[in-house]
C-alpha cells in the first residue's frame, strides 16, 4: 500500500497529511472526552457499506461490527482470512460487492 501511495503522492505529502490527520484526531478526542464518532453514528441515514479484513490488525477487532450495529442501514462485507489494506488485489470482488449493494438499495 505504501508503494502505491508514494507513486501517486510524495513521501513528504503523505507525512504532512498523516500528521495533520493525527493532530485533528487528538484534538477531537480531547474535546469530546474520547468520543470520536459514537454520537453521530445513529445520525447516519444513508445506506452504508463497510469492508473489513478478518485478519486486520490495524483496527480494534470489534470496530466494524460496532459500526454495523450503530449505523441504521448498514451492510458489512468481511474478507475472511485476509487483510486487504490495498483493494487493488481484490478489485473483482470489491466491484461485485459494491454493485450488488447499490442495486439492492
Amino acid at each position: 500500500m505504501r508503494d502505491l501511495l508514494v507513486n501517486i503522492y510524495s513521501v513528504d505529502y503523505i507525512k504532512q497529511t498523516l500528521l495533520r490527520w493525527l493532530d485533528t484526531m487528538f484534538r477531537l478526542y480531547n474535546k469530546q472526552d474520547g468520543d470520536l464518532c459514537q454520537q453521530v453514528l445513529p445520525k447516519i441515514k444513508c445506506p452504508t457499506l463497510i469492508f473489513h479484513g478478518s485478519e486486520n490488525t490495524f483496527l480494534v477487532p470489534n470496530q466494524p461490527l460496532h459500526l454495523k450495529q450503530n449505523i441504521v442501514d448498514s451492510t458489512i462485507y468481511i474478507f475472511e482470512n485476509d487483510t486487504p489494506d490495498d483493494f487493488t488485489g481484490y478489485l473483482e470482488v470489491v466491484n461485485k460487492v459494491i454493485t450488488e449493494f447499490l442495486l439492492e438499495k
